[in-house]
């Protein structure tokens, strides 16, 4: 089921990658911030004019994007214990448990959802132990979005955080948010939603951005999805975790900020290909890592180092997903299921 979304990924990145779009982080363009930024629920005021292409593909305008927050509600993340049948059920990658990539929609702060494929979003809704819908929003909310096979619009799903304000800037979609604890918020854009004309996945293709990243206050990172990659930190600016299926991407980035850390990365056991993986510094020097400890069930490791803080790359990760299934990196201090 998650071949349609990622051929749509893979061809957006593509069409990203031909018009200079980088793959290595960076720092994002500015946006609004707590401070100065407009009330949370946007206007369509704020949203530029869309233009269907000749060709049938949508042409988006950089700069910012009205959104509508159809929903809000309490939130607190489920216990291991209380997702391990999710986590067994073989819908989404078990027995005995999901693959990192799939396990990495547990820890994640954001969801991003294919609002007119239903089926696209039954494996990261239900990792991520929210019970949101995976069809359209809430119609008593989102009403004038609730038929989303007429509409081009993206949908985000927000833990712990608020959105402030949302731009685009070619394919890169950034999302100022906030610190809101304890709730979750299901996010629809640009407000009102793009009618589209012709091929349904030829619009969708021009029209979804291939990178987000949702940023702080103070614009640090909270969390960042390209294909086939996601890493994600808390409010103080550590790692929560880094992971990959290596599909699209040849390398794993992330940062380590606020004090030196152990982190460990994980692969599904027996899964993997040994003795290929190597850790990297910003320089490109080699970073020594020590010897693997012992992994709970189901999983191997494939990493483990103590880090000081700065930025880090690991390559040489197995890419056959069939075999090596990802890498999940967290601090060591994390538990697995």
């Amino acid at each position: 089921m998650r071949g349609l979304l990622f051929t749509a990924l893979a061809l957006a990145a593509a069409a990203a990658a031909a018009c200079g779009g980088e793959s290595a982080p960076r720092t994002p363009t500015p946006v609004a911030t707590a401070r100065s930024a407009p009330p949370a629920t946007a206007t369509a005021a704020n949203t530029p004019a869309y233009t269907p292409a000749p060709s049938g593909l949508v042409e988006v305008p950089d700069g910012p994007m009205a959104f509508r927050v159809c929903t809000t509600a309490p939130w607190t993340r489920p216990t291991l214990a209380a997702m391990a049948p999710t986590f067994a059920d073989g819908r989404f990658g078990g027995p005995p448990l999901p693959s990192p990539d799939l396990l990495s929609h547990y820890f994640a702060p954001v969801l991003r959802l294919v609002p007119n494929i239903a089926s696209a979003n039954v494996e990261p809704v239900a990792l991520s132990g929210t019970n949101l819908g995976t069809g359209t929003p809430a119609a008593s909310t989102c009403a004038d979005y609730a038929n989303a096979a007429e509409f081009l619009f993206e949908r985000l799903v927000l833990f712990d955080l608020e959105p402030v304000a949302i731009r685009r800037d070619g394919s890169r979609l950034t999302v100022a948010a906030r610190w809101a604890p304890g709730t979750t918020r299901d996010v629809v854009f640009p407000d009102p939603p793009l009618r589209h004309e012709g091929s349904r996945g030829r619009a969708d293709i021009g029209f979804r951005a291939a990178d987000l990243e949702v940023t702080g206050p103070a614009g640090e990172t909270i969390f960042e999805e390209r294909a086939g990659h996601r890493a994600a930190y808390d409010a103080t600016g550590r790692l929560v975790f880094a992971s990959t299926t290596l599909v699209f991407e040849p390398a794993l980035m992330f940062i380590v900020a606020g004090g030196p850390m152990t982190v460990v990365g994980y692969s599904t056991a027996g899964r993997f290909e040994p003795g290929t993986v190597r850790l990297l510094d910003a320089a490109g020097n080699d970073v020594r890592m020590a010897a693997p400890g012992t992994p709970p069930a189901s999983w191997e490791e494939v990493l483990r180092a103590t880090l000081a803080p700065g930025a880090y790359t690991v390559t040489g990760i197995n890419k056959d997903p069939d075999r090596g299934g990802g890498v999940l990196i967290v601090p060591a201090a994390t538990a697995l299921p």
